[in-house]
């Protein structure tokens, strides 16, 4: 399951933390004239949060299927107040949402108040109106001849360009051709025309109106070409219609006719709907939106839908009342009758995602925890800048003669400047090693170490070099740490134990956190006591902590999240007591909201305290993570006699207050009551239309045997069968996989009672946030289509190639080399993205080796795994369970100890790689072989491998 907000996060242009959690606690409705939960303006009940703003698209919640929903044809009329308009327009939204450790979890979402037919309609082009329940038409628009190409015939002869004889229609196909023309003919050097061959005819086309098809082929551009057939002048007119996107001409539709669309992920073409039939978007007009013909008004439809989290459902409708004049909002309501509730909640059987906090007080370190700057140590020193002083790590150099001062023992691997390569290597003599390694500022730490060839000086003498793992690296280090001359090398006198990987200054500091936060790791490293840190990031604060001192919480745990379930809320609809109603004390339910939120103490809750109690963070937390069990307001109608009456007793202390008459003489008394009837009725009316509780039907809409014989029909081959209808074998093998899938399906619901435990929408799309990771659908691609204003491409693909200028660069390489248009580190951070659901089998969260950070993703059957490369940052731990379109990583250049490498530009390394007996067995090109020259690139989608096993034939 996926969940999404109820609106789409606006963030603006890079955001930071903060600014992200910003924007999405303006969803907690904070800052509502109205609707808040779980208590209303004056103590009402109020079992969901509202959605204010006219024009704002509203979306699902989560994946799920819609069981019922009712659109008005139009606004309804407070009675006797026909100013006051409101719409009863809703979507109710059945989830099922399930844990990797089999504890699932029963929830609708309900969103009332949708805009009625005829504001969606008046929209412009239709915009209100959602694809959930829209068609798409557009007017055809051209009314010509078919549209195409003109091409010139070719002879020997011709001096001067040839007279056009043959017309080839746009999408049409002209076999390459390699005819050499003789000299003085118009084609010898033309650059602008190519010979071609037309049904065995060789003829001279403009090149600038064609593509490459294939190796073999020309295609006539579909959006160049504009030439009219001029040689066919019975040719019909209109719009032409093509076989596929960039297919071929198959006829003619006439001008201004009216076609249902879809659109396609083609920016330039769209579908003729209900046929094969597809048209250039350039030849129609703009698209307007309508609503489907089999959509029904002014009833409540039960249904069953499939719809995807974030999909647009509806947008906001007037919802007015005296005191909200202009008032436009959506009702958005969580609720669930699970009786597993508490298990759900409390589940201490899966483990796979864990969070982390930092508490109060604890201080955040900037730098960076080390083990290898141990006493004596040789370091050299490079700069001094206030209280700090740069050290470092370099390859040293000196002569040597060979044979006399140094033994040859071949090639070798050894460190040159950090990185493990293959050199030509000498042994210092015994007897010369003391005068040799001073040359060398005394770094080779014993007789047995190798030195390295670096060049040639003479005959005999040899340029010899020694470097370390650590050779290239600088650190920032207190000063008082380090004594010495700029340039020189020292020894350390103690052990280091944190370094500055930037230059640090006066005012830098380690911050102290002011209240429990929720952080990220970063990346980690380990201190000279072989404890683990972690550099964690915050909302603003970034720094390295011991990983022992970071609080470890399971979100499957709601309750240590501060999630409480209050069984028993009343039946009340209003929460009254004291001054206003007889009755003296409240409900211990009310007593909770008013603790966090009653401010002036009066035991009723304003518009203010309201906004107050929820722009306080630490009660906003408190409050909106009560699950609370309470009649649901949308089957008031059945129970509207108890409502009216506690209406009344609302009223009724003031008129028994009430005394004497007004200056006209009319009774003050019967005045009030007067005033209380013509409210009620008007709340009663309004009431009736907006509940729709037990109109909800439990159950299949279709049977399951209409149900299962469409399966057969949409997925048998309609071959000719001499058995009856449904008795081929192919239709009782397609009827077997029907009912396997039927099995595995959950059932369409609706609880039996209106006693329902409700949520705070936004607080449950957080904490399942947290338990379901986010996907995209990005198809079989590890990155977005584009990242900032840059496309996607494929730099290097799978097998030989020659990599300039990096020697450590694979000649065999064993994947593709992905990153973004703006070239060089423009696209460091970009996302990465999983191709397929499976388990973290690797996470390498260190720069060193050629593949710098990386990633494997396992398929769960263990047949094949997936290798991301070069990563900036790590988002999963080894173990934990992936989903297709999760993210994992951010797109990097680490590489050979490098954070980002000076022999390479930031890029995704991807693999595809088939496993067996649990060891990697072969590559698989993404590409299938067909490289990625040609466009669009076509790769391999590992998911279908998981979706039908059979597939994966590696």
């Amino acid at each position: 399951m996926n969940v999404e907000y109820p609106i789409l996060p606006s963030y603006g242009d890079d955001p930071s933390e903060e600014d992200k959690e910003n924007t999405i606690a303006r969803y907690y409705g904070h800052q509502n004239r109205a609707g808040f939960f779980p208590v209303g303006m004056h103590n009402t009940w109020h079992g969901g949060i509202h959605i204010e703003d006219f024009g704002t698209d509203i979306r699902a919640i989560a994946d799920g299927r819609i069981i019922a929903y009712r659109i008005p044809e139009d606004y309804f009329s407070e009675k006797d107040n026909e100013k006051n308009k409101f719409s009863n327009g809703f979507i109710l939204i059945q989830h099922n949402f399930e844990t990797p450790e089999k504890i699932k979890f029963q929830f609708y979402s309900l969103y009332m108040h949708l805009q009625p037919k005829t504001e969606m309609e008046n929209s412009p082009n239709g915009r209100n109106i959602p694809d959930l329940y829209a068609k798409y038409t557009a007017k055809t628009r051209i009314n010509v001849r078919e549209t195409g190409l003109k091409i010139r015939e070719y002879s020997e002869d011709d001096t001067t360009k040839s007279r056009e004889v043959r017309f080839i229609p746009k999408g049409g196909l002209l076999k390459k051709d390699n005819t050499t023309p003789p000299k003085g003919h118009w084609m010898e050097n033309n650059t602008q025309y190519v010979f071609c061959n037309h049904n065995g005819e060789i003829l001279c086309a403009y090149k600038g109106w064609l593509k490459d098809y294939d190796d073999e082929h020309y295609q006539v551009h579909h959006l160049k070409a504009k030439d009219t057939n001029s040689f066919n002048t019975n040719a019909p007119k209109g719009t032409m219609l093509f076989n596929a996107i960039g297919g071929t001409y198959i006829g003619m539709e006439c001008k201004d006719v009216t076609l249902e669309i879809e659109t396609t992920k083609n920016k330039d073409w769209y579908k003729v709907k209900n046929t094969n039939n597809f048209i250039l978007v350039k030849d129609c007009t703009a698209l307007t939106k309508k609503i489907k013909n089999d959509v029904k008004f002014d009833s409540v439809e039960n249904v069953d839908v499939p719809i995807k989290a974030g999909q647009i459902i509806g947008v906001p409708s007037k919802y007015e009342a005296d005191n909200l004049k202009f008032y436009t909002t959506v009702h958005l309501e969580v609720f669930s009758d699970d009786k597993n509730l508490a298990n759900f909640i409390n589940n201490s059987k899966d483990k796979d995602r864990t969070s982390y906090e930092i508490a109060k007080d604890k201080t955040l370190q900037v730098a960076k925890p080390c083990n290898f700057l141990k006493a004596n140590t040789k370091v050299k020193i490079y700069q001094t800048k206030d209280n700090y002083t740069q050290i470092g790590f370099e390859d040293v150099f000196c002569e040597a003669i060979n044979g006399t001062d140094i033994v040859h023992k071949g090639k070798k691997q050894v460190y040159v400047n950090g990185k493990k390569v293959t050199k030509t290597t000498y042994l210092i003599k015994e007897d010369k090693f003391a005068e040799i390694n001073n040359k060398l500022n005394n770094l080779l730490p014993n007789k047995d170490v190798l030195v390295y060839w670096s060049g040639k000086v003479s005959d005999s003498i040899r340029k010899i070099g020694f470097g370390t793992a650590q050779s290239g690296k600088k650190y920032w280090v207190n000063s008082n740490e380090v004594t010495g001359n700029l340039n020189q090398w020292v020894s350390l006198a103690t052990d280091i134990t944190a370094v500055y990987e930037k230059e640090p200054n006066n005012i830098t500091q380690d911050p102290v956190i002011e209240k429990t936060i929720k952080v990220r790791k970063v990346t980690s490293t380990k201190d000279s006591d072989d404890n683990e840190w972690w550099r964690v990031k915050a909302k603003k604060q970034q720094g390295w902590i011991k990983k022992s001192e970071l609080t470890e919480k399971n979100p499957y745990q709601w309750s240590d999240y501060g999630w409480k379930i209050l069984e028993n809320t009343g039946d009340q609809y209003f929460y009254m007591f004291g001054k206003l109603v007889e009755k003296s004390e409240p409900h211990e339910f009310i007593q909770q909201i008013w603790e966090q939120a009653d401010t002036d103490g009066d035991k009723q809750l304003t518009n203010a305290e309201l906004q107050n109690a929820v722009r306080n963070k630490e009660k906003l937390n408190l409050i909106s993570k009560l699950i609370c069990k309470h009649p649901n307001e949308w089957n008031t109608w059945k129970n509207i006699s108890k409502f009216e009456s506690e209406l009344k007793q609302l009223f009724q202390k003031g008129i028994n207050q009430a005394e004497g008459t007004d200056s006209d003489g009319n009774d003050l008394k019967q005045q009030l009551e007067q005033q209380r009837d013509q409210k009620v009725e008007m709340l009663k009316d309004k009431i009736e239309k907006l509940c729709f509780w037990d109109k909800i039907q439990t159950g299949d809409i279709v049977p399951v045997a209409e149900r299962r014989k469409e399966y057969i029909n949409k997925h048998k081959s309609h071959r000719k069968s001499m058995l009856p209808e449904g008795e081929s074998k192919e239709e009782t093998e397609l009827g077997k996989k029907f009912d396997e899938l039927e099995a595995k399906r959950t059932l369409r619901y609706f609880p039996t009672t209106d006693n329902v435990y409700h949520f705070h929408p936004i607080a449950l799309i957080e904490h399942l946030k947290m338990i379901i990771q986010d996907t995209k659908d990005l198809g079989p691609w590890p990155v977005e289509e584009n990242f900032k204003h840059w496309t996607r491409r494929i730099d290097s693909g799978v097998g030989k190639r020659h990599v300039k200028g990096i020697k450590t660069a694979s000649k065999n390489h064993k994947g593709l080399d992905i990153n973004f248009s703006g070239g060089g580190n423009t696209d460091l951070g970009a996302p990465i993205y999983a191709t397929h659901d499976g388990f973290a089998h690797v996470v390498k969260d260190t720069t060193s080796g050629s593949g710098g950070r990386y990633i494997e993703i396992m398929s769960n059957d263990k047949k094949f795994m997936t290798r991301y490369m070069h990563l900036s940052m790590v988002n999963i731990e080894k173990g934990n369970s992936i989903k297709k379109g999760q993210k994992i990583g951010e797109l990097g250049a680490s590489y050979y100890g490098q954070e980002i490498s000076d022999k390479m530009s930031a890029h995704l390394h991807y693999e595809i790689r088939s496993v067996k007996n649990n060891t990697y067995d072969g590559v698989i090109d993404p590409t299938e072989g067909r490289g990625f020259k040609s466009k669009p690139v076509e790769l391999i989608d590992p998911q279908d491998w998981i979706e039908d096993p059979s597939l994966f034939n590696y």
